[in-house]
């Protein structure tokens, strides 16, 4: 009896470590078979990453009361006027650049990222932890997630790069997370992460001394 109180007062924790925990190893499934197995089928392993962790941001940020206000803030919130602009001004760059535009809605993971680190997680951590420490352990789980190319594409991280690569992610999961902490509100970290892939299909024409932002800025 006193286990199951226990277990109903922590529930909400136990439900959002289950759906990251889901959300880990459909990510890291797809990657293994993709690049392990060769096999066809890792699709089906990504849609379901993209499907479930969508769902589940939504159920918890519903079911959630902190959440739920902070989405009401959101919406609210002037940086979404920025954000649409700096989406906008993309557009034509890739137009000029001679790219498909297309491929800027490709882009919808990176909305995963923030929504599922900076939004859920951080603030999650902040309500037991503090606001300092949550910005540390989301970007050590933004380091894991994203370590899953370091496991599973063994050659696209040569040593030493790929101990460099950990160092490269885990400041930007830190660089990510305090912007979120300085604006209360996701809008300029998607928009410095959506730039940051943005460049990296037009980093051709970038000058020499900026061709690193978008290896430093996007952890793919």
């Amino acid at each position: 009896m006193v286990i199951m109180l226990e277990v109903r007062k922590h529930k909400p924790v136990v439900i959002l470590i289950a759906g990251e925990a889901l959300i880990f190893i459909l990510f890291f499934s797809f990657l293994w078979q993709v690049n392990l197995l060769h096999f066809a089928a890792g699709d089906l392993f990504y849609y379901l990453y993209v499907a479930f962790t969508i769902c589940f941001m939504i159920y918890v940020s519903l079911t959630d009361k902190d959440l739920r206000s902070s989405l009401g803030q959101l919406i609210g919130s002037k940086d979404m006027i920025a954000l649409m602009i700096i989406m906008v001004a993309w557009i034509f760059v890739f137009a000029i650049a001679g790219q498909d535009t297309y491929q800027l809605f490709l882009f919808y993971p990176v909305y995963l990222d923030e929504i599922n680190f900076r939004f859920v997680i951080q603030r999650k951590v902040a309500s037991y932890l503090g606001p300092g420490r949550a910005v540390v352990v989301q970007a050590v789980l933004f380091t894991l997630f994203y370590s899953s190319y370091f496991i599973f594409e063994v050659h696209g991280y040569p040593y030493p790069y790929n101990f460099l690569a950990v160092i490269d992610t885990f400041s930007m999961g830190i660089i990510y997370g305090l912007l979120y902490y300085f604006r209360k509100n996701i809008y300029w970290d998607l928009a410095l992460h959506f730039s940051a892939i943005g460049i990296s299909y037009v980093a051709q024409f970038l000058p020499g001394y900026l061709i690193w932002l978008p290896y430093v800025l996007s952890p793919d």
